[in-house]
């Protein structure tokens, strides 16, 4: 009986396929299993939502969209000076302003001064792009505190009800030390999908973001991220 002997180059074919069918296979079972899915924190502008923005070019687009890239409700982080990401739909050159504040509770009159709000402008393509915390030294979530942030493209600095708005909202957690000792001494290629699984959005967004830079295909995984919470466009994009 005659069986198969794989020879050098049937070795690398098997190989080949084995990475595809497990790369494959990681990208349809990677889940994020939020652990502070409670109320909803944030209503999402609708997709559709329209506004007169004629200093810039792309907003007239009706199909114009500006995401931050989180859920509905509160994403979790384990850095005090997390990267956070956003989309925006047209390439555009534009005023934009960040800003980031504590949030107050459901029917609180408390008011927080913002830690953070800087107007700067942008010119960016296409696609999905980050914000780093750690370019503000001063700025560092407090553990267990929620906290509000949102990206404003300016279509009129006069008139900022008109301005293109998204928001999200941030809260930074210690996991527990055992939990921290296994992200420390997991694998890069591995750590987006714990971080899915233990709950930290925005550790899985960036994990992986930080793939992507280096192995583009990857961004079909984090379609199957963003499609989880709801981001349809985006993931569309993405797959794109």
């Amino acid at each position: 009986m005659n069986y198969f002997k794989p020879t050098g180059f049937n070795s690398v074919i098997i190989l080949i396929f084995w990475g595809i069918f497990i790369s494959s296979a990681q990208a349809a079972n990677i889940i994020y299993n939020p652990l502070a899915r409670t109320e909803v924190d944030i209503r999402r502008v609708p997709e559709d939502a329209r506004g007169p923005c004629d200093r810039v070019s792309a907003v007239t687009d009706d199909d114009f969209v500006l995401r931050v890239l989180v859920p509905e409700h509160t994403g979790l982080t384990t850095q005090p000076q997390p990267t956070l990401y956003w989309y925006v739909s047209e390439p555009v050159a534009a005023q934009f302003v960040f800003q980031l504040e504590q949030k107050a509770e459901v029917n609180s009159f408390d008011y927080f001064e913002p830690l953070i709000k800087t107007t700067f402008d942008l010119s960016v393509k296409t696609g999905i792009h980050s914000l780093s915390l750690a370019k503000y030294d001063n700025v560092k979530l407090e553990k267990g505190i929620k906290y509000i942030w949102s990206l404003s493209l300016v279509c009129d600095p006069y008139n900022p009800s008109v301005n293109r708005l998204a928001v999200g909202t941030i809260m930074h957690i210690e996991p527990s030390s055992e939990l921290a000792e296994t992200f420390k001494n997991t694998q890069l290629d591995d750590l987006p999908y714990l971080y899915a699984k233990e709950g930290f959005w925005y550790d899985a967004m960036h994990s992986l973001s930080e793939l992507i830079k280096k192995t583009p295909n990857l961004r079909r995984i984090r379609a199957e991220l963003l499609q989880q919470v709801g981001l349809h466009k985006v993931a569309a994009f993405e797959q794109e």
